[in-house]
């Protein structure tokens, strides 16, 4: 979201992921089936502005363990937004927010412990590395960390001769809770080998 919002004011994105998994370009999609889109397209219409490999392709990945952290709290605050939305508070919701609460609000609301809550996080969530490393081959130009977010957003701009653009970050979680409340020996592990490719080929340590 931070790149989309970063750099549509400069007028230069040709194609806008959608948040629809269903529509044909995901917003969050992997590089496999943004690929076959594009050859698809490629033999359909030999135009060159679908031959994926004329391309510089860029990725951008995060620790793992802040990752699982910020999805547990991404979907407790729909969670609680739903709530609100079905007390009144809130209004205008559209159909996918509806969606999304609704299906926040019963993942927490099932009984479950925040641990128990956070496995199935991990277990349900595809693991960074499966986004774009194929056969142990990492298969993008450019992986960028999200904690050097905005230095690496003004670096591609000047890559590109792009204009400075002002970086927002969208979906800017700040939480009232930290890791070390969540995680114990068994989650830092689970999470390790859930991202195990990713962690083969980039250096991120657990830090709480």
């Amino acid at each position: 979201r931070t790149l989309r919002e970063t750099l549509a004011p400069l007028k230069v994105i040709s194609i806008l992921g959608e948040p629809n998994t269903q529509s044909e370009f995901y917003q969050h999609d992997k590089l496999s089936r943004i690929k076959k889109t594009f050859d698809i397209k490629f033999k359909q219409t030999n135009d060159p502005i679908w031959d994926i490999n004329k391309y510089y392709i860029f990725t951008i990945i995060r620790n793992p363990w802040s990752r699982y952290f910020s999805f547990f709290n991404y979907f407790k605050t729909a969670s609680e937004n739903y709530e609100n939305f079905l007390s009144g508070n809130v209004k205008g919701w559209t159909e996918a927010q509806i969606h999304q609460g609704k299906t926040s609000y019963s993942f927490f609301n099932n009984g479950l412990s925040k641990k128990d809550l956070m496995k199935r996080i991990v277990q349900n969530n595809d693991d960074q590395g499966s986004f774009f490393i194929y056969n142990d081959h990492v298969h993008v130009n450019h992986v960028a960390r999200f904690e050097d977010l905005k230095s690496e957003i003004l670096g591609f701009c000047d890559l590109f001769s792009l204009e400075n653009p002002t970086v927002t970050h969208g979906n800017k979680g700040e939480y009232s809770t930290t890791m070390n409340e969540f995680y114990d020996q068994e989650i830092v592990d689970l999470i390790a080998e859930r991202e195990k490719v990713l962690l083969k080929h980039y250096n991120f340590n657990y830090d709480n």
